[in-house]
């Protein structure tokens, strides 16, 4: 199985919408995003939020050949005295390509992504604390926890919290 790693463009709607719709329903939790939000989203607002990516912002996407099974979000701040920081979000693997080890090879590639970008400082992101898996990964690749937020979320009535991590480039 070889796996490719580039960023999406607005040609990848289709397969991003279809990827993210799995990601919210199987784990609706990890996402600040619900499963009906992006639902709601035609394939052209999609596609037009790809084309208005600014400098600094990109999907990074994980690919079986055409398929994508795997994307990673980077969002550069954009306000004057935060730009050297950036977030990861949107990070989902399918699961049948989890465990494989893609998910840390597009982890590399998004942070040799963001490097390239110039001015980035530092990742940032946001993990369920319960989300073991990710964490490690998280850890693997040099991510300190600097805190917890409780209650971050709010989910079918339930709390969860979230490590907030980051990453010195």
């Amino acid at each position: 199985m070889t796996i490719t790693f580039r960023k999406l463009t607005e040609e990848d709607a289709a397969a991003f919408r279809k990827v993210r719709l799995e990601a919210l329903e199987k784990y609706p939790d990890s996402f600040l995003v619900t499963k009906e939000q992006q639902e709601s989203m035609t394939e052209e607002q999609q596609r037009q939020r790809f084309r208005n990516h600014q400098q600094g912002q990109f999907i990074a996407g994980a690919f079986s050949g055409d398929e994508l099974v795997g994307m990673m979000g980077v969002m550069q701040e954009m306000r004057e005295k935060i730009k050297h920081k950036a977030a990861l979000v949107a990070v989902y693997m399918s699961e049948k390509y989890q465990g494989a080890g893609i998910a840390g090879k597009l982890l590399d590639y998004s942070i040799q992504q963001a490097k390239k970008i110039g001015g980035i400082e530092q990742l940032q992101l946001a993990v369920a604390t319960d989300n073991d898996p990710a964490i490690n990964l998280y850890k693997r690749k040099g991510f300190q926890v600097y805190g917890t937020e409780k209650n971050a979320l709010k989910s079918d009535g339930r709390y969860i919290d979230e490590h907030l991590m980051v990453l010195f480039l």
